[in-house]
């Protein structure tokens, strides 16, 4: 079973979309002062760690070293250097991709929750 140890500044940023089905355990990015999912390949801001709806306040835990729950979105290997898909979900990073964590748990498939070192880790080679 997945746990987290997170640590450091948690923020509270209004949602910019209803995450209430479909958003927990994913990067994020403030987009315009309000979070929305992490693009393909981009860098996120944080994991989102609960379910806001559209305008509610939503925590997000910094990429600061912590170990927090991710949903994955494809077959991950522990130990992969970690990035997002187009819907915020931890993928390995591809080649130019900026790499938002590192796995320590495997995922055979997309949607298994798997603990991810959260930080900013540069480009993909």
């Amino acid at each position: 079973m997945a746990t987290e140890n997170l640590s450091g500044a948690w923020s509270q940023i209004r949602a910019g979309a209803d995450f209430s089905t479909a958003g927990q355990f994913r990067f994020v990015s403030i987009v315009s002062g309000v979070l929305q999912l992490t693009g393909d390949g981009a860098l996120a801001d944080g994991v989102l760690q609960d379910e806001p709806a559209l305008g509610e306040s939503g925590f997000v835990a910094p990429l600061n070293g912590s170990i927090s729950k991710m949903e994955a979105g494809a077959a991950v290997s522990a130990n992969d250097e970690v990035g997002s898909d187009s819907t915020g979900r931890a993928v390995t990073a591809a080649s130019a991709d900026e790499i938002n964590g590192h796995a320590i748990d495997a995922a055979s498939a997309a949607g298994e929750i798997i603990r991810v070192l959260i930080n900013r880790r540069g480009i993909a080679p």
